[in-house]
């Protein structure tokens, strides 16, 4: 995975739990002394430690809570290089942005030449809503997209 998804997390941990707790967070999650470069590819491993780290360290929910909070992180994270613009114009409402989001994640390849993104697919609306098909290769990230799109329904 990507850098820029650990730096996200880097960023709004601090932000969200303090210098002192995220230090603790790090330590627990064993990359205390983690500097992430967004363009390098890291082990997806990270991701999960850092979520179970936080978990246990704030007594706070569960890892996958945290998996959530991680994908609000990135969206938010996103504004800061200005790929919220990306996001606001790849669809008119929340269910065409779904429809497009393959193609969000092909456009991204430019910048990001070794992405492994997912795949999703909406299978079916209506007025109560979508089913979107989610594929993925790395396993257990399914509450970090709901993350995502919770903020991004936001």
């Amino acid at each position: 995975m990507y850098g820029m998804l650990l730096e996200s997390v880097m960023y709004f941990g601090r932000a969200e739990y303090g210098e002192v707790v995220w230090e603790v967070i790090k330590e627990t999650a064993g990359c205390r002394n983690a500097d992430f470069n967004i363009h390098h590819i890291y082990p997806d491993s990270i991701f999960r430690k850092l979520a179970n780290a936080c978990a246990i360290v704030t007594r706070q929910g569960d890892d996958n809570d945290h998996l959530r909070f991680f994908g609000r992180c990135f969206v938010r994270y996103c504004s800061h290089y200005q790929y919220d613009k990306m996001l606001r114009v790849t669809g008119r409402h929340f269910c065409q942005f779904l429809k497009e989001m393959d193609n969000l994640h092909s456009q991204m390849r430019f910048g990001f030449p070794k992405m492994k993104s997912p795949s999703m697919v909406v299978t079916n609306y209506d007025s109560d809503g979508a089913i979107l098909q989610y594929r993925s290769c790395r396993p257990g990230l399914s509450h970090y997209l709901v993350g995502q799109l919770l903020q991004i329904a936001t």
